[in-house]
C-alpha cells in the first residue's frame, strides 16, 4: 500500500496532510483508512495529526507470501492438508516436510540488546549486495533490539570465512548469521556446530551447511523451483521444440547447480528441445557476454532460446546477442533492473522468478525470535515472484507481475529489485559507499 510505503528507513513521523498529498489519496478516503491502518497496528499515531509506522507493519516487510502450490499460493497449512490428504502434487513448487519442522530455541535466550554477527559468503555480485542492504535494514527497524550488526565477508573463500567466523564469536557475539562460502566445507560445519553447543545459535541464509545439525534455522528460497519454472516457461514458450543454450551461476554455488538440476529435469520431458550448451558461468555481466559471444561464433546460427537462472549473467546474454544483430532469443533470468530494462526494450519474450533478497530482513527477524525463546522453522521459505513479459505467460507458468510494471526505470541497472522496503534507501551514496567499502559493522556512523 503506497501509504506504508511512503516511510523511509528510519521510520521517521509524517504528518496526515503531508502523507495523504504524496500518495495522492483524498482526504475523506485517506482519513479513514489512516484510522484503520491506526486500529490495525499498521501505523501509530505520535502526535496530533503526526503518524509513523505501526508495530504491525514490521511483520508485513519480510513475512513469506507462502508456498506455490496447484499455481496459486497457500499457507503452509494449507498445503499441509493438501499433502496430508494425499494431493502431493506441485505444479511449479516442491514439497519438503522440513517446511514443517519447528525448532525449541530456549537454550539461546538472552537478554536484549543483541550483539549479531553476520558471516557473508561475499560481495561479489549485485545480489548479494542487495541481500546484506536488507539486512542493515531490518537491523535499522530493529533497532531497540539490536546492539550492533558485525558484517564479515569471506571473499568466496572457505578459509577466509571460518578465520573471520572465529574472530566474530570471539567478539561476543549473541547469535550468527552465515551464508557459506562452500556449503560442504565440513570445517566450517565443525565450526558451526561447536558455535551452538557454547549457546550461539546460527542462522544460515541464502545457502545452508550441508549438516542440518551446523544450523539452528535456515531462511532461503527455492531453488528448484526457479530451475523448474523458468525451464518448463522456456519449453512451453517454444511449444516443446527448439535448440537452448543454458547459462548457470558458479559450479560451487549449491543455488546454481540446484537450479540447473531441476531446470535439466524439465528439459529432458521434451524430446525435441535440444540443448545445444549447457555452461557454468559467473554471476556477472561480463562472463555471460563472453560465453554467449563464444558460442555465438561456435554455432551456425542463434539459439531459440537461452536459459539463465539469473540476470546476473543474462544481461551479458542480452548484450551479446544485441552486438551480434541477428535478433535475441527468448531468455530467462531476473533479479537484476537492467534485465528487466533490456528485455522490455528489445522486445524479448521473457521469464523470471526473482529470488529474493529480503530473506536477509526475514534472518534477522528469526534470529530476534530465537534469542527470545520462540519456536522458529527449522526451513523457512521466502516466497518467488514469477515476472514475465506482457503476453508472455504460457498454458502452466503465470505472472505475478509484468515486467512492464516490475521494472524500476527510476533506479540504477544495478539494483536487485527482490529486496524489498530496502529499495528505498539503496541510492543513498553514503550507505553505497559503505556497502562496497569492505567489512560492516552496524549501527553506521
Amino acid at each position: 500500500m503506497a501509504i506504508l510505503a511512503a516511510f523511509d528507513h528510519a521510520n521517521r513521523p509524517l504528518a496526515v496532510h503531508a502523507l495523504l498529498a504524496s500518495t495522492g489519496i483524498g482526504r475523506t478516503t485517506g482519513f479513514a483508512l489512516i484510522r484503520h491502518l491506526v486500529k490495525a497496528a499498521l501505523l501509530e499515531r505520535v502526535d496530533q495529526g503526526w503518524v509513523k509506522l505501526g508495530p504491525g507493519a514490521k511483520a508485513l516487510m519480510f513475512s513469506p507470501l507462502g508456498i506455490r502450490f496447484q499455481g496459486r499460493s497457500f499457507s503452509t497449512q494449507a498445503v499441509a492438508e493438501n499433502i496430508y490428504a494425499g494431493r502431493t502434487h506441485m505444479e511449479t513448487g516442491e514439497w519438503s516436510r522440513d517446511l514443517l519442522e519447528s525448532v525449541t530455541t530456549e537454550q539461546f535466550v538472552k537478554a536484549p540488546p543483541y550483539k549479531i554477527g553476520f558471516s557473508n559468503a561475499s560481495m561479489s555480485n549485485a545480489w548479494r549486495v542487495a541481500l546484506v542492504c536488507n539486512t542493515l535494514y531490518a537491523a535499522n527497524l530493529h533497532s531497540a533490539e539490536i546492539a550492533s550488526l558485525e558484517v564479515k565477508h569471506a571473499e568466496d573463500s572457505a578459509v577466509r570465512q571460518v578465520q573471520q567466523i572465529e574472530q566474530l564469536i570471539t567478539s561476543g557475539i549473541d547469535i550468527l548469521l552465515v551464508s557459506p562460502a562452500q556449503s560442504d566445507d565440513e570445517v566450517l560445519a565443525k565450526q558451526l556446530r561447536a558455535a551452538i553447543q557454547m549457546g550461539i545459535a546460527v542462522v544460515a541464509v541464502d545457502r545452508r551447511p550441508v549438516d542440518p545439525k551446523a544450523f539452528v534455522s535456515f531462511v532461503t528460497a527455492s531453488d528448484s523451483t526457479i530451475g523448474r519454472s523458468s525451464a518448463q516457461w522456456l519449453a512451453e514458450h517454444l511449444q516443446g521444440s527448439g535448440r537452448v543454450w543454458m547459462m548457470s551461476g558458479p559450479a560451487q554455488a549449491s543455488p546454481a547447480m540446484k537450479r540447473q538440476s531441476a531446470a535439466l529435469e524439465v528439459f529432458a520431458r521434451y524430446p525435441d528441445i535440444h540443448l545445444e550448451a549447457v555452461i557454468n558461468s559467473q554471476w556477472d555481466e561480463s562472463a555471460g557476454r563472453e560465453h554467449v559471444r563464444q558460442l555465438l561464433q561456435d554455432k551456425a546460427q542463434i539459439p531459440d532460446g537461452v536459459w539463465c537462472d539469473s540476470g546476473l549473467q543474462g544481461v551479458g546474454s542480452i548484450a551479446a546477442f544485441v552486438e551480434h544483430r541477428q535478433g535475441v532469443p527468448a531468455h530467462t533470468g531476473g533479479d537484476l533492473n537492467k534485465m528487466y530494462k533490456l528485455a522490455i526494450h528489445h522486445k524479448i519474450p521473457f521469464f523470471a522468478a526473482d529470488y529474493p533478497a529480503a530473506m536477509g530482513g526475514r534472518a534477522i527477524e528469526i534470529a530476534l525470535s530465537i534469542l527470545a525463546g520462540k519456536v522458529v522453522p527449522k526451513r523457512l521459505e521466502v516466497a518467488l515472484n514469477f515476472v514475465a513479459s506482457r503476453h508472455c505467460e504460457t498454458a502452466s507458468i503465470k505472472a505475478d507481475e509484468w515486467a512492464e510494471r516490475h521494472v524500476r526505470w527510476d533506479l540504477p541497472d544495478d539494483v536487485v529489485l527482490s529486496q524489498g522496503p530496502s529499495l528505498k534507501i539503496y541510492n543513498d551514496k553514503y550507505l553505497r559507499d559503505v556497502l562496497t567499502g569492505g567489512d560492516i559493522l552496524w549501527p553506521l556512523n
